[in-house]
């Protein structure tokens, strides 16, 4: 089994990959497993991704669009963060994050590759 790319725009914050805490996998009600990027992962899931080759980043966020494998890419997207979706997306994550790991975020739009 060989690394697979996919494309990812999702509102989110990047938390710092201090907060990914590998005994979370050992926790009957894990949340890498529960927001893992699989998928069954779609636009308004909340996912976390963590940089398993680097540790670069843990990023909390909700996707906007994602295209598994680089299967057929994004065509135009123009980040409007005054939008009904920005808005909405932008207040889950900084709910989400609050609950979760009691940090204060200011979300924003993240376009990236992730590989697994």
């Amino acid at each position: 089994m060989g690394v697979r790319q996919h494309y990812l725009i999702l509102i989110g914050s990047d938390i710092g990959s201090k907060y990914y805490d590998t005994d979370e996998w050992d926790k009957e009600d894990c949340l890498y497993e529960k927001y893992e990027l699989n998928r069954k992962s779609k636009s308004g899931d909340m996912v976390l991704l963590s940089d398993n080759y680097s540790g670069k980043y843990f990023i909390v966020g909700k996707l906007v669009r994602v295209d598994y494998d680089v299967e057929s890419g994004f065509g135009t997207f123009i980040p409007d963060t005054e939008s009904e979706e920005f808005q909405q997306g932008k207040k889950e994550v900084i709910d989400f994050i609050k609950e979760i790991y009691s940090l204060d975020v200011e979300p924003t739009y993240i376009v990236m590759t992730y590989y697994t």
